[in-house]
């Protein structure tokens, strides 16, 4: 009893029902920081951009190899280059992973 008396804890309900999060012990003084973790669904991730880049890139990296096994050439003596799709999908991979490793990933938000 005495604990919690002076660490003055925060204690905390959230309603699924609801989607309210209601403070059941004393109110915070000070600022509090929440880390909150949402659930998407899965249809949700084919309308990002990014995924999108992320899949033709991998579809251009397999195209290429496909392409590179069978040797394909197209009517009138045209011949694909299958190492330049390749190498067009390995960059394009590239920098996708590098794009999503230097977004922070994070969307604050702030309420008082």
């Amino acid at each position: 009893m005495a604990r919690q008396i002076l660490e003055n804890p925060l204690s905390f309900h959230y309603s699924q029902q609801t989607h309210e999060l209601k403070f059941t012990g004393q109110t915070p003084t000070k600022p509090v920081v929440l880390e909150i973790y949402e659930t998407l669904p899965d249809c949700a991730l084919f309308a990002d951009e990014i995924f999108f880049r992320y899949v033709a890139a991998k579809v251009m990296i397999s195209l290429g190899q496909k392409l590179a096994i069978f040797g394909y050439n197209l009517p009138g003596g045209i011949t694909i280059n299958a190492d330049i799709i390749q190498s067009m999908g390995q960059d394009e991979l590239d920098k996708v992973i590098e794009e999503i490793k230097n977004d922070e990933g994070t969307d604050w938000m702030m309420h008082s």
